[in-house]
């Protein structure tokens, strides 16, 4: 018995130190476990031995049969925690697909739960991997435990001194004791004081620029310091031979500018707060006009997120709202003023958000100030006809956008049936404007002409449409009509009526005056000389939509209240701006764009439509596709672009990811590393739930190239390249050093070879940023995820020296621009998070983990082998194929 029990002993200790050494080395490689491993060792040396000395009673005492119980339900327990956790993580409701999909994916979850219970059912391996697919988990499972033990104490048959009074027993509960002192007091004030470690280096590290605190639950709180002075030299216009690194020193004067912005928003007096916004903005005003230019696409929305903290009444008293309209009016650029427009518009329409009523009246503002064509005594007339017309021929778009995409969205038969219906819709579409253009002709009706009148400065405006008629008027005629009709900006109801006796494309039944019941593509009353979109649905769509009103009003003769229609916010935000129907071409729809860029792109005119290449893509959101051959410069048909209608997914983080990427490329240009390109995609919110993405051109994910091409990413390259091969070899080599430091900084996980694109001249970049900022669904997954065969190009093709070099220098620039990195962060966490959910959810935690990816404790040498031994050291291992091939067997849900 004293063998057994000293056998019994000496293999407990053993399995403990297994399962520390496994946390240590392989599964969570933390600093805080890696600093804390004796803590570690003890940690799991004492829940063992809390553990199997009760099943040793229990089958010693009782029997056992009770033992197998106890263990049957642990493992119960274990696999449901597991499952609910895969399922609890951030966006798992939007897992759709047939009853057959979804029963294959549950029985995924629970064969790769149950292979992880027995492991849990022991030793709970996970409890220091604070990932966000086991948060879930770590939270119930000592509690659980708990739980079980008092129901094992209430089933042996002995009293409690009894039950104290047993050695085996005394011992195991001593060992319990241990285990709660350790899980809820000694590990969490651990973790707290390593926190505020790495904060105190951090502040030390950037000079100061962040002041560290302990809150009351010992929560590590970064704030910025109020005596941060603001750079204002290094806005102006100074050659590269003067100063190497001007660009990085307007970054760092940028995060100097975001961290005044967090001290308005800290700031509870509104003299106060108007005083710091506009200490924040005075070195941006006095910029030059190419500089700001060039900055103010990259930083617009930490600027236009910060309106929130304005608390002047009057937009003409707050700095910040100053700053941004008279920059919209006097910089003379249509693009900018359309991406202020539209991310207002997105900031307002999120109205869980308590500022969306002040993003709405700021946006409201801009059109006030282009509709007079003076702000501040500003003027310039042609330029802002231009802007009006880019945005009024936008939003006609976008409202036809978004209607095809909600119509084709209730089509029966899945991903194929939704095609069909959305190339059927289209057709139809150009079945009607061909027959309309029929009865023009035989009517004899005037032409529609292209305005291409040119203004003083010889800049041609494209997009302006009017119909020439004997009493047609001129453009500024229009304008100042319009403006006439602009006090209805101040009104918030806008009852204008349309223009009379223009034909025109109703781009939202509430902005041309009809029933603001009536919900965006639902079937409309024909008018003479419009555009229905409403009444081109196939017969099915009608078969449909009549049903469902059928049994809307059944329902309404048994219940006393009928179904609430649900509420287009964003056509709700158009009802406030009517006077926009003015402007543009009112006769523009998807097939006649003109030249018309979308929203998401604002400075790349659309071509012609391809109504056969258009589809709706087969994934959880179901986007639907819309297809545009590119014109090029001669006139000729270019290549086709891709834009989707996403609906049903916040891109709010996804946009937010992107603009970061265009930071650091910048950096990288301004410095001379060119060949480190990102080229992000665009992407833009127009709501919480809604917003527009643009594709890639010419571009596969790393899987499909692999399975099309045995694993040989040159072959792809060979076959597809349209110039030099060496030239693709050379993108290949600068894009991927690029994506290494750009994944790795920010933490993106869910990296998979479905994520990872190649463009065929050899660019390599990342797609869909779900979970960023640490958060991962993978347990254990690589910091730095670059496929192996990417590297082996390189390897083959001699770059592979170069990819080191390029991957040193650019990570050595990062860090240089920390400051504005944290700041950015910060403000958006201030914001509420804008989307972000790492930022909104655990804020100091997201910006812990920026900080220390930079190794800011480490001089730039160091640093620079320790990013390169990082991602070697992912690129090789077999930890991420084995994920992929369970993502590919349905074990993991993405």
């Amino acid at each position: 018995m004293v063998a057994v029990v000293i056998s019994g002993i000496l293999a407990t200790f053993l399995v403990a130190c297994g399962f520390a050494d496994i946390i240590i080395s392989m599964w969570v490689k933390t600093d805080f476990v890696q600093d804390n491993a004796k803590l570690v060792q003890l940690f799991y040396l004492v829940e063992i031995c809390s553990w199997w000395p009760f099943l040793f009673e229990i089958a010693q005492d009782v029997g056992v049969s009770l033992m197998v119980w106890y263990l049957s339900t642990e493992l119960i327990v274990m696999i449901f925690l597991v499952v609910v956790g895969f399922y609890a993580i951030p966006g798992g409701r939007k897992l759709r697909g047939s009853r057959v999909k979804l029963l294959f994916h549950f029985i995924g979850q629970v064969a790769l739960a149950t292979t992880l219970s027995p492991f849990l059912a022991g030793a709970n391996l996970i409890f220091f991997d604070n990932s966000l697919t086991f948060r879930f988990l770590n939270r119930l499972y000592y509690p659980v435990r708990y739980l079980h033990v008092a129901w094992y104490i209430n089933q042996i048959p002995m009293s409690v001194h009894q039950l104290a009074l047993d050695p085996v027993n005394g011992f195991a509960l001593s060992c319990l004791c241990i285990q709660v002192l350790l899980v809820y007091i000694v590990v969490p004030k651990l973790r707290r004081e390593s926190l505020q470690h790495s904060a105190e280096e951090f502040q030390q590290q950037t000079g100061g620029a962040l002041e560290v605190s302990t809150s009351k639950n010992g929560d590590a709180q970064i704030k910025v310091r109020s005596n941060t002075g603001l750079r204002a030299s290094v806005f102006g216009d100074s050659s590269r031979n003067a100063v190497e690194d001007s660009f990085i020193e307007v970054l760092n004067a940028v995060g100097d500018t975001f961290e005044a912005l967090l001290l308005a928003s800290q700031a509870d007096s509104p003299r106060v707060r108007c005083a710091v916004l506009g200490v924040a903005i005075e070195p941006l005003s006095k910029a030059s006009s190419t500089k700001l230019l060039q900055l103010l696409p990259l930083i617009l929305p930490q600027l236009l997120l910060a309106l929130r903290w304005r608390t002047v009444e009057d937009f003409g008293d707050c700095p910040l709202s100053c700053f941004i309209i008279e920059k919209a009016l006097s910089l003379n650029d249509a693009s900018l003023v359309s991406m202020v427009y539209w991310q207002l518009l997105g900031l307002a329409a999120d109205r869980a958000d308590r500022a969306c009523h002040m993003y709405q009246e700021m946006r409201l503002r801009l059109l006030h100030a282009l509709l007079q064509s003076d702000f501040n005594g500003r003027r310039s007339n042609w330029h802002l006809v231009k802007a009006l017309a880019l945005v009024a021929n936008q939003r006609r778009l976008c409202y036809q956008v978004r209607m095809v995409s909600r119509a084709v969205a209730s089509a029966l038969g899945g991903h194929a049936g939704r095609t069909a219906a959305l190339r059927q819709h289209l057709a139809a579409l150009q079945e009607r404007r061909d027959r309309r253009r029929a009865e023009q002709e035989a009517r004899l009706e005037p032409p529609v002409e292209v305005d291409k009148k040119v203004n003083p400065e010889g800049d041609e405006e494209l997009g302006m449409v009017r119909v020439e008629t004997a009493q047609s008027s001129s453009t500024q005629i229009r304008f100042d009509r319009a403006r006439s009709r602009s006090q209805s900006l101040d009104a918030k109801d806008g009852e204008d009526e349309p223009v009379r006796g223009k034909k025109q494309v109703i781009f939202a039944p509430e902005v041309a005056g009809e029933a603001r019941s009536t919900s965006v593509g639902s079937e409309r009353p024909s008018e003479s000389g419009r555009l229905d979109l409403g009444r081109t649905l196939s017969p099915g769509f009608k078969t449909e939509r009549e049903s469902s009103s059928c049994a809307r009003c059944a329902c309404a003769c048994f219940f006393r209240k009928s179904e609430a229609a649900k509420v287009d916010i964003i056509s709700e935000e158009w009802t406030a701006d009517p006077s926009m129907q003015q402007f543009g071409n009112q006769d523009l729809s998807l097939l006649d764009t003109l030249g018309t860029p979308l929203p998401v792109e604002p400075s790349r005119p659309l071509g012609k439509l391809q109504p056969k290449r258009c589809f709706v893509a087969n994934s959880a959101v179901a986007p639907v596709v819309f297809a545009y051959q590119e014109p090029d410069s001669e006139g000729a048909e270019g290549e086709t672009r891709f834009y989707a209608m996403k609906k049903g997914d916040d891109l709010r983080q996804d946009a937010f990811v992107l603009q970061i990427f265009r930071i650091m490329e910048a950096a990288w240009a301004e410095h001379g590393l060119r060949e480190v390109s990102l080229m992000p995609y665009d992407a833009l919110a127009l709501s919480a739930k809604e917003g527009m993405a643009a594709f890639v051109p010419r571009a596969k994910n790393v899987a499909t190239i692999l399975q099309e091409f045995d694993g040989d990413i040159s072959q792809f390259i060979k076959k597809h390249c349209a110039g030099s091969v060496s030239a693709a070899y050379d993108q290949l080599c600068g894009s991927t050093a690029g994506y290494c430091i750009a994944t790795y900084l920010l933490g993106i996980g869910d990296r998979h070879l479905d994520n990872i694109m190649i463009t065929e001249d050899g660019h390599f970049f990342h797609i869909d940023f779900g979970f960023v900022l640490g958060d991962d669904p993978k347990p254990g997954a690589p910091s730095v995820r670059v496929p192996s065969e990417v590297l082996e190009v390189l390897r083959q093709s001699g770059r592979i020296d170069r990819f080191h070099e390029l991957l040193r220098e650019a990570f050595v620039l990062v860090r240089r621009t920390a400051r504005l990195w944290t700041a950015l962060l910060s403000l958006a966490s201030s914001a509420g998070g804008n989307g972000v959910t790492p930022l909104r959810d655990h804020a100091d935690r997201a910006i812990h983990t920026v900080r220390q990816r930079l190794h800011l404790e480490l001089d730039d040498a160091s640093a620079a082998a320790e990013i390169t031994a990082e991602v070697e050291q992912n690129a090789v291992a077999m930890l991420p194929i084995i994920y992929d091939k369970l993502h590919q067997a349905g074990l993991f849900w993405h």
